[in-house]
């Protein structure tokens, strides 16, 4: 029930530092001037061998 307009704040764990360049032409991309909070936090294996997880806190 809620827009990307409404999103605060974005935690997103990659499992490779070296997909962050891809990962921000994705983010600038989908969110364009609307600039919520963002964390970036790279790890080893993600569950079921994703590259990316989001979370996402947003208003409504």
């Amino acid at each position: 029930g809620s827009k990307k307009e409404k999103i605060l704040r974005m935690t997103l764990y990659i499992s490779d530092i070296h997909l962050w360049d891809k990962v921000d032409a994705v983010y600038t991309e989908f969110f364009g001037e609307h600039k919520p909070a963002r964390t970036i936090v790279p790890t080893n294996e993600l569950h079921f061998g994703f590259k990316i997880e989001i979370d996402a806190i947003a208003y409504i």
